[in-house]
């Protein structure tokens, strides 16, 4: 990660319904130590209600060090998060 000048976001799918593995905190890490971002995106957030949506997120967030996006692709959530993350990741052009 750290050699990639090209790397600018990474964007790490996570299923909201299970906890975060340690190769994803190790990616984060190494994320962390490069020049690049990473955008945590929870995925299938549809699935739970509310309540245990927010919970997730608490704990993904923890877990990670980063907010997550929450998203549905069955339901269209997140996806202007997901783009704004890109676009603000790219570089400014002449």
């Amino acid at each position: 990660f750290s050699d990639n000048r090209q790397l600018r976001l990474l964007l790490l799918l996570v299923d909201i319904r299970r906890d975060m593995r340690d190769e994803e905190r190790l990616v984060l890490e190494l994320v962390r130590n490069s020049a690049a971002r990473a955008a945590v995106i929870a995925t299938k957030a549809d699935k739970l209600v509310p309540s245990e949506r927010r919970a997730r997120v608490a704990e993904l967030h923890a877990a990670g060090g980063i907010r997550p996006i929450i998203s549905s692709a069955e339901k269209r959530w997140g996806m202007d998060e997901i783009w704004q993350a890109i676009l603000e990741a790219l570089p400014d052009l002449p």
